[in-house]
């Protein structure tokens, strides 16, 4: 390296420059000074998603999901609104993000300027607005310089008790969603494919009653702050019998 140089002839490696020089495999990464390169899975420690609804915000619904299940989510939006939400994205290759509109007519142009962003630190995994009934996209998280993107808190899960007593188990485990899950504060349920919702409640493993939920709050962010870290159920009570699913509070 030529401290006096006053132009880059490619051997002169910064690791930050914007440009794939020296022996990176990739801009700024790889190569024998440089960090690994993240085989184009952003790396940031938090994904946010940046919300824009239009004038029906109400119509706008969306939903994360790794491997198969909801880990957040979000809907009932006012209108011509701007909201932000940040996710700690553990590493995986296998993240759903999907955004629906209950008319079938996007976020943007028809009834107003709206429009969603999903980005990982500097980089955007997708934008978009004007998408018709849904738009589905999947990414990936990769390693975050040496730490994962999950690290923090352990999650303490309660597993030595029973199960519920036989009254209480399901006619079909995957009738309702909850989400997220794990949760910290706030769980939502999603309860739009069950018909005649006769009550909700959480319980312990064990059957021991915690929280009941009237019917008119099934539909907002249910408030479980006050609960200690351990593992519960969610039992939906409705005219065709009595569904349950776990939960874990972190």
């Amino acid at each position: 390296y030529n401290p006096d140089a006053t132009q880059d002839d490619g051997s002169c490696e910064t690791c930050s420059d914007g440009i794939m020089n020296g022996d990176e495999t990739d801009v700024d990464c790889g190569g024998s000074n440089c960090g690994p390169c993240n085989d184009g899975c952003p790396s940031n420690l938090v994904t946010t998603l940046t919300l824009r609804t239009d004038n029906y915000g109400g119509e706008t619904r969306w939903r994360l999901k790794k491997g198969g299940r909801t880990i957040a989510g979000g809907r009932h939006y006012a209108n011509n609104t701007v909201y932000t939400i940040d996710f700690n994205l553990p590493p995986g290759d296998d993240y759903k993000f999907i955004i629906k509109d209950s008319y079938g007519d996007g976020i943007c142009c028809a009834y107003g300027d709206g429009y969603y962003s999903l980005d990982n630190g500097n980089t955007n995994i997708v934008t978009g607005g004007d998408f018709g009934n849904r738009e589905v996209t999947n990414f990936c998280i990769g390693e975050v310089s040496g730490r994962m993107a999950n690290e923090g808190e352990p999650v303490i899960v309660d597993t030595s008790a029973e199960e519920l007593p036989t009254a209480e188990t399901s006619f079909n485990d995957a009738a309702f969603e909850l989400f997220p899950n794990p949760a910290t504060d706030r769980i939502n349920l999603d309860l739009s494919t069950l018909r005649a919702v006769r009550s909700a409640r959480v319980v312990t493993v064990t059957g021991q009653h915690l929280k009941q939920i009237a019917p008119a709050d099934l539909d907002r962010p249910i408030d479980i702050s006050d609960l200690p870290k351990g593992m519960y159920l969610m039992v939906v009570e409705t005219e065709k019998g009595i569904l349950n699913k776990k939960f874990v509070k972190e």
